[in-house]
């Protein structure tokens, strides 16, 4: 219909430029079909993200939405949510004209996807994801129709905040001692060393670095040490360029097991502490003796 009448409105101008009553009346008839074609766009129905990306918590829940022009009624709305990359495309969510359709719902969204229907009556199809999984990153697609249709992408991306960082100490020998970092998430992240001194030790560390069954990755680091100088060593995780967490050793004394500066393992002596802690007061007063 549009096409046609500014078809005809065209010709007409055209017929008519030979004099200036034509000429005002072709500006006038392109301006007439301008206008119609501009109203007929905006009639257009149309769907908008309301983000371009959402950033999500593993184990946690999160809302992600699409606006939709303003409809009559929602009751007969169909609202398509799907996960269209990494491929297979798979369904996340279907209303069809109204009804839940959980046929061709992927098996790893079910029970886990929902539609709040309350907000459709403020035009907007808000999916719910819940207990987040490392694998529903991706780019979400939402199809809104009703009379017309269409459809527009967001994405998702799924994050694990590092765990606390786990240290340990082991014994090599008489004078050297390894410190170990161990700490789990994602994305990938790098163990850093620095001593009190405030050196980059980083590059005598040995790290490694496995993804788990849940799609984590968990981060291990090594860095040996003199177990003779006083000193204090710092295990940071590092990610994207900034540090999450830190840890300190304190060497000597910063391993179970070991007292002060004697470097007795408590364990080899087979005695009580608080017997050990006696013989300490006792050697102590003995030296302050001899001293004076």
């Amino acid at each position: 219909m549009w096409p046609s009448l500014q078809g005809k409105l065209h010709s007409e101008a055209v017929s008519k430029t030979s004099d200036p009553l034509g000429t005002i009346y072709s500006l006038l008839s392109l301006s007439l079909s301008l206008s119609l074609s501009l109203s007929f766009s905006v009639s257009l129905f149309t769907v908008e993200p309301e983000q371009d990306s959402y950033d999500g918590e593993l184990h946690k829940n999160i809302r992600i939405a699409c606006r939709f022009s303003p409809v009559e009624s929602v009751t007969q709305l169909s609202v398509f949510w799907q996960r269209i990359d990494p491929l297979p495309t798979v369904d996340v969510y279907r209303l069809e004209k109204g009804l839940e359709n959980h046929n061709f719902t992927d098996k790893s969204f079910q029970k886990r996807a929902r539609l709040l229907k309350d907000e459709l009556e403020k035009y907007r199809a808000v999916l719910e994801l819940s207990q987040l999984q490392m694998s529903d990153s991706g780019t979400y697609q939402c199809v809104v129709s009703l009379k017309e249709v269409d459809y527009k992408k967001t994405t998702l991306t799924v994050r694990a905040p590092y765990t606390a960082i786990k240290k340990d100490i082991k014994r090599l020998d008489n004078e050297k001692v390894e410190l170990s970092c161990e700490s789990q998430g994602f994305p990938l992240a790098h163990m850093v060393w620095s001593d009190g001194r405030l050196q980059d030790l980083t590059v005598r560390s040995n790290s490694s670095s496995e993804k788990t069954s849940e799609g984590i990755y968990k981060v291990t680091s090594q860095v040996t040490v003199s177990e003779n100088i006083i000193n204090n060593y710092t295990c940071s995780i590092s990610l994207e360029g900034k540090v999450r967490q830190s840890v300190t050793f304190n060497i000597p004394g910063g391993s179970d097991g070991l007292v002060g500066w004697f470097k007795l393992p408590v364990k080899s002596l087979q005695i009580p502490k608080i017997c050990l802690k006696l013989w300490l007061n006792v050697l102590q007063m003995l030296l302050l003796s001899i001293c004076n």
